[in-house]
Formats: structure tokens, C-alpha cells, sequence
């Protein structure tokens, strides 16, 4: 490989890489395609970009943070597979239902004769996908994949100050999201028979920091006040425009903005579940990486975005990791055992946490005393025979050594206690305010949207605080309603001038600067002295 006197070689899967002197080694790997966690956005702290660096000169090989090494010399890396984002793509085999919203489902192939759609929800950790046939009106296939951008962080304040970093990163950025909607797009085509140059119509809902990144706007605004969007009305925008490939032709159209926070996902959302048509007390909550919250009120629909960070999504969690096979996603504790269930056939062993899996072992580990209300673990006597110290800290031991995978034993520990803590705490803040701007002690009726919301247990968000006090049977599941709403939006021209409407009526409530959100948050972060009744 030709090299230049600047610049270094970096030999890595049976490839040669070209890197200048000074950039750090997980930029210079991301910018060949090969992409490792960073959860904490490449500032040194999951410590979930670990490889192993060689020198050339030396033969001698050492563990380092991808993030905190910069390329000096020519390197030789070894990256283990539990550093790496891979790009796997997730089969969704039905749409989770909404209640009231019938979607039609296209058995079969797609006739190669027949014009298709596809409908996108561009989250911060995961992107879903629904590819329709246009001349039927139904989805025919779904898949979701992870976001590969989160090789920049794991929640969009991330995202922006990786985006700001140097020139062309806002491009990077956009094309690494754009290659992966085009690698999941080639899937479901082939898994209906679908011809890929049919697709002509694309739909895209977001939050608006993955909006802009995904039309190729800096997101820079929205990390400063007044966090002002450089765009909320729809975009219409040629596919090969944005640096598609096969989907050059298709007309795409991303749906608007409410505000600096609130995005089209939650537009879509509230237009998948009829949220202007429910009854007054209705509240919308999508627990994603980018909480929101949407009520509705007898003034209209009120809308609030909720800083709740990745920890529901097994980021932000020191053996968090996406839902797939060999994530534990659910925990029970007992006197004297911690028992746990895994994503898989039944033969896999735990290699780490999904975000449900999160939410049930603060539930769990509440439930058994091993933690009081203030998050802490009783350490003095231990609280339970799996409580332990690793090094100087304590950490629960969900899987022991000899049950888990490689990278057993998995841990629940202290910091990521106050993780669920400080996520939780800032979607309690945020649906407590609304319901005060609405004169409502607590929501009549609870609908959980985005892919946590579909596979969390009620009772363990119940026992954590999650929601104020309320029925279980008032909480029900809105199922992939951000993604629902996108392919009506893409299958109805009338639903996307719905959604439009709905969008320039939301009134949104500004958190940080509403009076008291200082002393509601902290108050929220602590745990409920006891768990709620069955139902």
C-alpha cells in the first residue's frame, strides 16, 4: 500500500489500513468500516473498545482502549469479538401490534412487476425497517439492524459531539447509516423476491439528531441553546441524493420535526395510535435512548423529550449488549440464588444484558433487599450470597464463571444500579410534568412504544418507579409504533399530511427549564420502598 511519510500502516483482519500520525486508532478503523463499541462515545470510560495492539518493531502485544490509543508507529490489532458493533442483521418475524391499528401483512412473494416502499425508524441504538408492497398496500417483510453510527456513542448528545469533531465526520456519519438501510433493504428484497430497483417511495422517522445526520445536516444546533433544528418541515429528497446505490431513484421523505428533541419517531408514533382521537389522560412513552413523551390533554397533545440515556437499550451497562442470542433478558433472585433467561434456542449461554434484561434485575435486585431505595447495595453484612466484591467493588453476580459464555461472569454492579437510576428517574420527571401541565395526578392510560417498550415486564418498571403509581391494566403495549406509523405514513398520502398536522399542533414542554425539574429529578431517582400489587 502506498504510504506517505505521514502516515502509518495498521495490519488488522487480513487487511493493511493507512492512517495519519496522530488519529486515534478507533477513528482510524471506523474509517475502513470496521467499527467497535464505544457506548461512552470514545471518551475512555465502558472501556467496551478494548484490543490488542502489536508493534512491529517490538512483536510484543498489549490491551488497550481503542479510543485513548493514537496511531505513532505501524501497528498490528487484534480485536475480540465482544469489541466489535456488528452488523448483524435481526429478523423481526411479525410487527408488534398496536391496539386499534390492523395493519395488512402481504403474504408470499412480491411480484417482481410490483412497485415497493420502504418505511424506516432510525433510532439512536437500533433501525428498523419495513419493506411494503405498494400495489397491495402491506408490509411484506421487517428487519431491524444495529445503528452503526453507534460506533460514536451511544446516545445522541454523542452523536453531536462526535458530528462536530472534524470536517467530513458529519458525512461519515450519514453514509454509515446509509449503507446500512441499503445492506437490510438488499435482505428483505431477497427474502420476498422483491426486485430492489422497485423500491420507489422511502419513508424515514427519527429523533432529530438522527434526522439531520441522516439528510447530511450538521446536528450541532441542537447541542446548543436554544437547541434550535436546522429543519422541522418534511424533506423530500431523491434517494441517490443522499448516497444511495440501488435506491437512487426512490423518493424519500422524512417526516417533521416537532422540536430540537422531539422528532418524527414520536410523530409517527402518535399517528400509529390515534393520539389525537384517544381520550383526555392518554400518554404515549417511548423508551428509547431519547426518551419521549407524549399526553393527551382537553388543550391538545402535549410532547416532551426525556434525557434517559442508553441504559434500556444494554448500553451505558458495564456487560450491557444488544437483544440477541446470549443476552440475559430477564432475572429473578431468590433467598439464596439469582436464576436468569437468555435470548436463544435454549443452548446458549450468557455472554451479557439486553435492556429488559436491565430493567428485571434492578427489579429483582430491589425486590430481594440487596439494594435499598437509595440505589445502594447493603453490603454490611452482604445482602445475598451472590452479592460480591470484584476488586474494590460489589457487584451482583448474575451468572457465575462456569454458567456463562467467554465472557462470563456476567455482573450487575453498583454503577449500573445508578444508571437505571438516573434513566428512570429522567422519564418519571418527564411524565410527572406533563401531567401537571395537565392537571392530572397520573396518566389514565399508558401506551409503551419503541422495541423496549414491546418486551419490558410493566411490573418491573412498576417496581422501579419507573411510572407514577398507577393500575397495572391501564399499561398496555403500543408495540413498534414509531415504525407502524412510518409505513401508514408511506402506504397513505393522507396519513404523512396527518402526521404533518399533528406535528405543527404538539406543544412541547420545555423540562429543563420548567420550574422545580431540578428537585423532581433527584427526588425520582430513588426507588419505591415497595413493588406494586398484582393485577
Amino acid at each position: 500500500m502506498p504510504q506517505s511519510e505521514n502516515n502509518f500502516t495498521i495490519h488488522v483482519d487480513d487487511r493493511i489500513l493507512s492512517a495519519p500520525f496522530g488519529e486515534s486508532l478507533i477513528a482510524a478503523l471506523a474509517s475502513a468500516g470496521i467499527l467497535l463499541r464505544a457506548d461512552c462515545g470514545g471518551m475512555g470510560r465502558c472501556g467496551k473498545c478494548r484490543v490488542r495492539v502489536g508493534d512491529k518493531e517490538t512483536g510484543g502485544a498489549h490491551s488497550v482502549l481503542a479510543c485513548g490509543t493514537t496511531v505513532e508507529t505501524d501497528l498490528r490489532v487484534e480485536i475480540p469479538d465482544a469489541s466489535r458493533l456488528a452488523p448483524e442483521v435481526l429478523q423481526k418475524d411479525r410487527l408488534a401490534p398496536v391496539d386499534g391499528v390492523r395493519l395488512p401483512l402481504c403474504r408470499g412473494d412480491i411480484p417482481k412487476d410490483h412497485d415497493c416502499g420502504l418505511a424506516v425508524d432510525l433510532g439512536t441504538t437500533t433501525i428498523a425497517l419495513y419493506l411494503c408492497d405498494l400495489a397491495r398496500g402491506g408490509v411484506a417483510a421487517s428487519a431491524s439492524i444495529k445503528n452503526p453510527q453507534a460506533a460514536y456513542g451511544a446516545d445522541v448528545m454523542s452523536r453531536i459531539s462526535a458530528a462536530s469533531e472534524q470536517p467530513g465526520r458529519v458525512a461519515h456519519l450519514q453514509a454509515l447509516v446509509i449503507d446500512a438501510v441499503e445492506q437490510v433493504a438488499g435482505v428483505l428484497c431477497r427474502s420476498v423476491g422483491a426486485a430492489p430497483d422497485r423500491i420507489r417511495k422511502m419513508t424515514v422517522v427519527g429523533n432529530p439528531t438522527m434526522a439531520h445526520l441522516f439528510v447530511g445536516q450538521s446536528p450541532a444546533p441542537l447541542g446548543l441553546y436554544p437547541y434550535q433544528p436546522a429543519f422541522t418541515a418534511e424533506n423530500r429528497i431523491i434517494g441517490g441524493d443522499l448516497g444511495f446505490r440501488f435506491l437512487k431513484d426512490a423518493a424519500v421523505h422524512t417526516l417533521p420535526l416537532v422540536s430540537g428533541f422531539v422528532g418524527s419517531d414520536a410523530v409517527a408514533a402518535g399517528l400509529a395510535v390515534d393520539l389525537e382521537g384517544a381520550a383526555d389522560g392518554t400518554m404515549l412513552v417511548d423508551v428509547g435512548t431519547n426518551g419521549e413523551v407524549l399526553l393527551k390533554a382537553p388543550e391538545g397533545i402535549l410532547a416532551a423529550s426525556c434525557a434517559t440515556g442508553p441504559a434500556f437499550e444494554g448500553a451505558a451497562i458495564s456487560q450491557g449488549m444488544p437483544a440477541v442470542r446470549g443476552a440475559i433478558d430477564g432475572v429473578t433472585i431468590t433467598a439464596d440464588a439469582v436464576r436468569w433467561s437468555v435470548i436463544g434456542d435454549g443452548s446458549d449461554r450468557p455472554r451479557g444484558i439486553c435492556g429488559s434484561g436491565v430493567l428485571s434485575a434492578a427489579a429483582a435486585i430491589l425486590s430481594a433487599g440487596i439494594a435499598g431505595p437509595d440505589g445502594r447495595f447493603r453490603t454490611d453484612p452482604p445482602s445475598h450470597p451472590m452479592l460480591r466484591k470484584n476488586g474494590p467493588k460489589w457487584a451482583v453476580v448474575l451468572a457465575p464463571a462456569e454458567a456463562a459464555g467467554p465472557d462470563g461472569p456476567i455482573r450487575f454492579t453498583q454503577t449500573d444500579v445508578r444508571a437505571v437510576q438516573l434513566a428512570k428517574g429522567a422519564l418519571r420527571t418527564g411524565i410527572d410534568i406533563l401531567c401537571e401541565e395537565s392537571g392530572i395526578d397520573a396518566p389514565e392510560r399508558l401506551l409503551l412504544a419503541g422495541a423496549f417498550g414491546a418486551y419490558m415486564d410493566k411490573m418491573d418498571a412498576l417496581r422501579i418507579g419507573m411510572f407514577p403509581p398507577m393500575a397495572p391494566e391501564t399499561i398496555s403495549v403500543a408495540g413498534n409504533a414509531a415504525g407502524i406509523g412510518a409505513v401508514m405514513a408511506l402506504i397513505d398520502d393522507e396519513a404523512r399530511k396527518a402526521a404533518a398536522a399533528m406535528a405543527s399542533a404538539i406543544r412541547v414542554v420545555d423540562l429543563a427549564a420548567h420550574p422545580g425539574f431540578q428537585e423532581r429529578f433527584v427526588a425520582a431517582l430513588s426507588f419505591p420502598e415497595e413493588g406494586p400489587a398484582a393485577s
